[in-house]
């Protein structure tokens, strides 16, 4: 895989410096590649650098992330650098460009939560619920259990009460 990514970003690099205009479907391909590429010890940094030069491109030539595909690959390389509040703000800048978010959307956020045991956090995504968008039995389980680390007895019966709405 690295030789794959290492590749592709040369070819990035390439198009680019000869002024080739990329459209938001290879922006989307390239940050798919650089967020599943976090993933891999010797690929973490590269993939990182790269993914956010990506977006800020895209960004650069007005090219908008107005689809779950763009905000999904962002949420995910954000995660990767720590930070579950700014993939949550992505998720939610979504309503602005009349995107619904689904499941996988919220999922980089709602993990980093969960892993850092932000109670909380985890509680604000929420709103999911209001645009038909359902907890699945794994994130039901991850909220479960950081509800219960966290003695968060009460929120374990709003958390009933939600799912029952779902």
């Amino acid at each position: 895989m690295l030789q794959e990514q290492r590749l592709a970003v040369s070819l990035y690099d390439t198009t680019t410096s000869q002024g080739t205009r990329l459209s938001q479907y290879h922006f989307n391909a390239l940050m798919y590649l650089c967020s599943n590429s976090v993933t891999e010890p010797l690929l973490k940094a590269l993939a990182l650098e790269h993914g956010f030069c990506i977006f800020d491109q895209m960004l650069a030539i007005n090219i908008n992330p107005i689809n779950e595909a763009s905000i999904t690959a962002v949420a995910r390389l954000t995660v990767a650098k720590g930070d579950g509040d700014y993939a949550f703000e992505l998720v939610k800048s979504m309503e602005k460009y009349v995107v619904v978010p689904r499941l996988h959307t919220y999922e980089p956020a709602l993990l980093c939560f969960y892993e850092n045991s932000e109670a909380v956090k985890v509680y604000e995504v929420d709103h999911m619920a209001l645009i038909g968008v359902s907890l699945e039995e794994p994130e039901l389980a991850a909220l479960l259990r950081v509800r219960a680390k966290t003695g968060r007895v009460f929120e374990l019966l709003s958390l009933a009460r939600l799912i029952l709405l779902l």
